[in-house]
């Protein structure tokens, strides 16, 4: 923004040097006084209804105008849920989880039978979205070198008029335009890219949690694959990773395209001095592939230390009450500190070698622009000119950005490339299959033949439960009663699928769904009465409806806010 700035401003410059077009000197003055004008008070004070981007035209999705109302509501109060406008269909999850499935069914289908390749399904998913991001880039990028072009060109006809190529009297007006419309056609396509990437960045972060969410819940109850830190780990660290580096990822592929017709420019003005720099310059940036290898082996080691570090903290939260009657504070506090020491250890061996790669390539380029000057000064009999000089250092200082940022790029892939292989290894993991329903049962009804037997593991050498016998019909209803330990939750979580069944003999019927309360209750922390909706609608007729069922009325009256009362985490204020 501030290069086109300086472009408004030297246009005005230009124009003020002919009294014929003196004109555009008081344009630009107003130009720029226009920039304080307070817009915000010409915005409306409530938002429109429904997704205000379908509602604008072109030009307001081309510069974003219509997120003014947003903008302006943000200003004069915190926004709260309701001010948000609606998203598009395209932007919920369930339609992106939609599409995402789709494809990992495709793939599951034709390729990869067992196991579809995350990697190649979530490209496959987003191919359109990244397609016309890149070539938004790519675009974007190509009129970035109209800038340094345009120097040249404008000191040639500075120092020579007879340069122009045509309209000699107007010539340097129109570069000074040229150069401002690159610039501002730049902003408008690197802004659309940016709204792309960030978009399917979002759409990424909602496909990959639905995917491991839905996957936890067809393993096995026991198990090391299912342990609290992993999932956890997955995602809250690896998944924002993953959808943190899709912002990188276009760099990464048009930051080449820039290098390499910069370098081809620079060769083209400086000759033989151009090469030696360009040499120098791939050579340079090629050197620390070893570190990036290193870079990718630590980035797993602090993973595999991450997962161990939320495992053992998760545990100790859930059984906080007994480390604490056994006096284990301290014992487990050294453990999680073992592991957390070695867990930063490893995270300043990672910023270490992120450190020398980003001072690389950030010295590379003065260092290849003084080795081309004095090679240049040495080795060519041309005279360096100002237009050859001034553009040279444009085109260098045009280096500076992609080659940053395809250090940045390059080290946040390493890390992507990780957490998808982590993933991948989760989804791979051997999950129960769900139990079908039995068209020879009448619905409602269970039947375990004879001689089944079910583990919580299995690797476990004695079954759980043995030689299982149970037919229960529609309608029926059955207590279980038995002695703690019995295997009464062992036997619902049986004919729930959640266990290991030799052989699967437990068959199931059933219209619908299938609804389960654990003798353990989750309560989140909201009221009593969003805790009963659990998300649903409130209907006033069915609320006081499941209230009398309960036999909760009464006990609403010695609440302090009745069915309002702010239930504590884990019910902790309805104790007793």
């Amino acid at each position: 923004h501030s290069s086109c700035m300086h472009t408004v401003l030297l246009w005005g410059v230009c124009s003020l040097h002919s009294r014929k077009y003196r004109v555009f000197g008081f344009i630009t003055r107003a130009i720029v006084s226009t920039m304080k004008f307070p817009w915000s008070s010409c915005f409306a004070k409530r938002i429109q209804t429904g997704n205000i981007e379908e509602q604008a035209s072109c030009l307001s999705r081309l510069t974003f105008w219509w997120l003014n109302q947003v903008v302006s509501a943000g200003y004069r109060k915190s926004l709260q849920q309701e001010d948000c406008p609606d998203l598009r269909d395209a932007e919920t999850t369930k339609h992106n989880v939609k599409r995402f499935d789709e494809v990992y069914q495709t793939e599951a289908e034709l390729k990869h039978p067992q196991h579809p390749k995350l990697r190649t399904t979530l490209m496959k998913t987003m191919t359109h979205p990244l397609l016309r991001s890149f070539l938004l880039k790519v675009f974007g990028d190509l009129l970035t070198f109209i800038g340094p072009l345009g120097v040249k060109l404008l000191i040639d006809y500075i120092q020579n008029p007879k340069t122009a190529y045509f309209l000699e009297d107007h010539f340097g007006l129109f570069v000074v335009a040229a150069m401002f419309l690159s610039q501002l056609l730049t902003t408008l396509l690197n802004e659309r890219h940016n709204l792309i990437i960030h978009r399917e960045s979002v759409h990424v972060r909602s496909m990959l949690t639905s995917l491991i969410f839905r996957k936890s819940l067809s393993l096995p109850v026991s198990g090391s694959v299912k342990e609290d830190g992993k999932i956890t780990t997955l995602m809250s660290v690896h998944v924002e990773r993953i959808a943190g580096t899709l912002t990188f990822l276009m760099f990464v592929f048009s930051a080449p395209f820039q290098i390499v017709i910069a370098l081809y420019l620079v060769v083209n003005f400086l000759g033989v001095a151009g090469l030696i720099a360009v040499i120098v310059m791939i050579v340079l940036t090629f050197l620390p592939a070893k570190m990036y290898r290193e870079l990718e082996n630590i980035s797993h080691r602090i993973s595999d230390q991450t997962d161990q570090r939320v495992g053992l903290a998760t545990e100790m939260i859930n059984g906080i009450r007994v480390i604490k009657f056994n006096a284990w504070e301290h014992s487990y506090l050294n453990l999680l500190n073992k592991i957390r020491t070695e867990e930063m250890r490893l995270t300043r061996w990672k910023m270490f070698y992120r450190a020398v790669l980003d001072f690389v390539l950030q010295a590379l380029t003065p260092v290849v622009v003084f080795l081309a000057f004095f090679s240049f000064a040495h080795l060519s009999e041309n005279e360096l000119t100002p237009s050859i000089a001034f553009t040279s250092l444009a085109l260098f200082n045009l280096l500076r950005i992609p080659i940053s940022l395809l250090s940045i790029g390059a080290a946040m892939i390493i890390d992507a490339s990780v957490s998808l292989n982590r993933i991948q290894t989760f989804l791979e993991a051997k999950g129960l299959p769900r139990l079908p329903p039995s068209d020879g049962l009448p619905v409602g009804a269970i039947s375990i033949s004879e001689q089944t037997d079910v583990r919580w593991k299995s690797t476990q050498e004695h079954p759980s439960l043995r030689n299982l016998t149970l037919n229960v019909k529609s309608g029926d209803l059955v207590i279980v009663v038995g002695k703690v330990g019995s295997g009464k939750s062992t036997l619902v979580a049986a004919i729930l699928g959640e266990l290991e069944q030799t052989p699967r003999q437990i068959t199931l019927n059933y219209k619908g769904s299938v609804s389960y309360t654990s003798q353990i209750a989750w309560i989140m922390n909201l009221t009593l009465k969003d805790n009963i909706l659990f998300g649903k609608p409130y209907n006033e007729q069915l609320y006081q409806r499941v209230l009398d069922c309960a036999a909760l009325l009464e006990d609403l009256k010695t609440l302090p806010g009745g069915d309002l009362t702010e239930i504590g985490e884990r019910g902790i204020n309805l104790s007793g």
